[in-house]
């Protein structure tokens, strides 16, 4: 929690000690909050004590995370397979996927 709200502070502008009268607006705050992995209602059942509730939607967000790039890895193979018959280099598809030259050889000859 230390980490994630320290990641918030940096995101905030540096305006000496007075913020923008915009910079603490409860939409911004929610905003940083869930791209911090923090959605303000598991702030709230955290808060309250209720752990398990708070632990539940934790692994809720991460299992929709993971759902999400599973749709996304799911076209990984073709993509990879375009760029082969298209004459782009592993080397240059592995920089730009991030993917290991080993994971883009392998998918490419199968």
């Amino acid at each position: 929690m230390r980490g994630a709200l320290a990641r918030l502070v940096a995101l905030l502008p540096a305006c000496g000690d007075e913020l923008d009268t915009y910079a603490c607006r409860p939409g911004r705050v929610a905003a940083l909050l869930e791209a911090a992995g923090y959605p303000v209602p598991a702030l709230q059942e955290l808060a309250t004590g209720d752990y398990p509730a708070f632990a539940e939607r934790v692994r809720d967000l991460i299992r929709r995370d993971l759902a999400a790039y599973g749709s996304v890895a799911r076209g990984r193979d073709g993509l990879l397979a375009r760029s082969a018959h298209a004459g782009i280099a592993e080397a240059e598809t592995a920089r730009l996927t991030g993917l290991s030259r080993t994971t883009v050889r392998k998918v490419r000859n199968t």
